[in-house]
Order: C-alpha cells, then structure tokens, then sequence
C-alpha cells in the first residue's frame, strides 16, 4: 500500500526494483482513468496515499510483442497485450487491420468508446486480416548495356 510522501521512484528503492522495473508496475496497474484503486496514470507517474498498486515479482521480463497467427481467417480476433511506444495505427498495420475495426472491438476499454490513447499493459481485441496487405515496391531490373564490336 502507498504511503504518505510515497513516489515510484522511492518505492522502488523501498522494495529493491531496478529503475526498469518502472514499465512492470505501469503494466502492471494499467490506466483506465481515476476511479480504479491501482490504476497509474503513466503520464504523470503519480501515486496517492492508502492507493494499492502491484509491484513486479522478482525476475520478471517485460512481455513479448504478439506474432500475427498464420493462416488466420479474416476477421480472426486475438488478443494483443499493449507494450509501451505502441500505437492504434501500429497495432493495425502490424496485423493487417484498421483502426476503426480495433475502436469497435474495444469499445468498453477505450475512454468514452473513442480512439484517443491506449496505455502498456492494456490487453487489446485486434481483429487481424482485415485489409490486404500491400507488398513493398522494389526496383524493376533494367538491362545492363555491353559493348559488342563490329568488324
């Protein structure tokens, strides 16, 4: 539980945390606005009196970024847990969806049901497959001149 003149910082002096451990415990205590008691507001880090929050236990790793599934039927929904730096549109591009169709998906989660901020440790329903994906130009071969002589 936090205490008076708590900060995440010193908490995690308190209890032994590396400074990396800062992302688990905002993983771990995911914003979903003020009302949730261990809710962390990753913007501003703050932390209030008689508030219970979850720290990390020892050894664990940041999770991994989710594959896309191959062979997955349009429209297949997977969840996707949010890690920090992502975006909706990064999220839709990774796994040939849109944003809309993420919004739709989440509407519960996301604030007032709109398209604002997601947050790390944020568990998604991604509905994959939905656009075809378009293949990355490269550069047509062009024949190379050689020199012939006549006699």
């Amino acid at each position: 539980m936090v205490q008076e003149g708590d900060y995440l910082e010193k908490i995690l002096s308190d209890h032994g945390l590396a400074t990396d451990d800062l992302l688990l415990i905002l993983i771990l205590n995911p914003y979903h606005g003020a009302a949730l008691e261990n809710s962390i507001d990753p913007n501003t880090r703050i932390v209030y009196a008689g508030q219970k929050i979850t720290l990390p236990p020892p050894g664990m790793s940041l999770p991994t970024a989710t594959s896309i599934p191959a062979n997955a039927p349009r429209g297949t929904k997977i969840p996707y847990f949010v890690l920090p730096g992502d975006s909706l549109g990064g999220i839709a591009n990774k796994f040939n969806s849109t944003v809309d169709e993420i919004v739709k998906a989440n509407r519960a989660l996301l604030v007032d049901g709109a398209a604002t901020i997601i947050y790390p440790g944020w568990t998604l329903i991604v509905p994959i497959n939905i656009v075809t994906p378009v293949p990355s130009s490269t550069a047509a071969a062009t024949a190379t001149p050689t020199m012939t002589s006549t006699p």
